[in-house]
């Protein structure tokens, strides 16, 4: 995790949609079950600002 507190949302909610947060990558519902994501999804979460995958956590700054 980054040095500095994630300011994502995610983070304090009890019933979260997501896997990953979306800013840092941290598991924040790990009820929900890991997916494997294609190119195309990550490329679209990226043009939308997302810095991590919120379905399977990948770094989507690094990978393109």
């Amino acid at each position: 995790m980054p040095d500095e507190k994630c300011d994502n949302q995610n983070h304090s909610k009890m019933n979260v949609a997501v896997r990953f947060c979306p800013n840092c990558g941290i598991v924040v519902n790990s009820s929900i079950p890991h997916r494997k994501c294609n190119r195309e999804y990550h490329v679209k979460s990226r043009k939308e600002g997302s810095h991590f995958c919120s379905d399977c956590g990948a770094n989507l700054k690094a990978s393109y």
